[in-house]
């Protein structure tokens, strides 16, 4: 967190403009990406133990159009999608002799349509910080399978298990986040934003089951970076 407020601080002296005037026109996208993997080992007690591995891989695309309606207050739509694949890998032992295996994976795509403000306020020639509140709806689908491979203990025949599963879901809610922005011209920003708080909610089409949570969100798999181009009224 130091690096990026002395990094605004260093950006804030660039020679361009943060002045946004009412009458501009706004046309951005961002792009978030992430990778993570997980490794335990031994998570059971003896004299059992289990060796596990998960994945999670996400990204994100999200492109949109605003209007200044006053200087630094801005009204648009914008369009999310999201891809998410998540494995987990297990293999159990039994008195040190492998028991089972299951590889349980999960792909996850969900888009939406996302009216928004957002309100800017300037550090100087060339950095702002944003405040953007949002409300979604949308549609997801995701896809689940399992692969069983059970040892017999007492002939070591492999019996195997399959099972998969779809499902559709529609999906809503709210959330405000926060961002800066730096313009190396007087129409083009690079736009950073790192959390977001908020309301999100589904419910599953095939079940009629409903999720939905409340708080905040932060750390790499909220990161974004993007890039916008300013169409300027004077």
């Amino acid at each position: 967190m130091k690096n990026i407020f002395f990094l605004l601080f260093i950006l804030a002296g660039y020679t361009a403009t943060s002045q946004l005037n009412k009458g501009d026109l706004y046309l951005g996208g961002s792009l978030g990406m992430s990778s993570s993997k997980n490794n335990n080992n031994n998570t059971q007690p003896a004299p059992y133990s289990e060796n596990s591995s998960s994945t999670n891989n996400n990204l994100n695309l999200s492109p949109r159009i605003a209007y200044f309606l006053k200087d630094k207050l801005a009204i648009g739509v914008g369009l999310n999608s999201n891809y998410n694949k998540y494995e987990n890998l297990y293999d159990y032992y039994s008195y040190g002799v492998h028991s089972q295996s299951n590889d349980n994976q999960s792909k996850n795509f969900t888009y939406s349509f996302r009216p928004f403000i957002r309100q800017y306020f300037s550090l100087g020639s060339s950095v702002a910080i944003f405040i953007n509140a949002n409300a979604f709806i949308g549609l997801g689908n995701s896809k689940s399978s399992t692969h069983t491979a059970t040892t017999d203990p007492n002939d070591g025949t492999i019996s195997i298990t399959d099972g998969n599963s779809k499902s559709k879901s529609t999906n809503w809610g709210a959330g405000i986040t926060p961002g800066f922005a730096f313009f190396p011209s007087k129409k083009w920003s690079i736009e950073f934003s790192f959390a977001s708080v908020g309301y999100n909610a589904s419910k599953v089409k095939e079940t009629k089951s409903k999720d939905h949570s409340f708080g905040l969100s932060y750390g790499v798999a909220t990161f974004n970076v993007g890039v916008s181009y300013y169409l300027r009224s004077n």
